[in-house]
């Protein structure tokens, strides 16, 4: 998976970035551990902070060449080891940051990319 530069304004994906690299390099049985530890890594951060670490997500993804669908899947994975509600309130701070973050042409990009900023999960039976 090839990426190119971050060049949004006020995005500071770096570390997003490096982190989808990170875990491309990682064997397949081993992403959803690695999603899972770095969500978790934000839990005790401020809520602002924590909304940053989303917006800068959405910009990695979408400066992708092309999202390999074992991160996606294995984002999905890390969601359901988490409870129900902190699940939901990830999946709502990744959708807030894109739809209120990212402009609305990259938002529709990136929703038809990441399935989880495209209707609830409950209604897809994921969570």
């Amino acid at each position: 998976m090839t990426s190119h530069i971050l060049n949004r304004p006020g995005a500071t994906g770096n570390s997003a970035l490096s982190l989808l690299n990170r875990l491309q390099d990682l064997p397949d049985c081993e992403v959803a551990r690695g999603w899972r530890e770095a969500l978790c890594n934000e839990r005790d951060l401020p809520l602002t902070e924590r909304r940053r670490h989303a917006l800068e997500r959405a910009y990695a993804w979408l400066s992708l060449d092309e999202v390999d669908p074992i991160l996606t899947g294995s984002f999905l994975q890390a969601l359901e080891t988490f409870p129900i509600e902190e699940a939901h309130a990830i999946v709502e701070r990744e959708r807030d940051a894109a739809l209120h973050g990212l402009a609305y042409s990259d938002y529709q990009r990136l929703r038809h990319l990441l399935p989880w900023l495209e209707a609830p999960m409950e209604a897809r039976g994921e969570i």
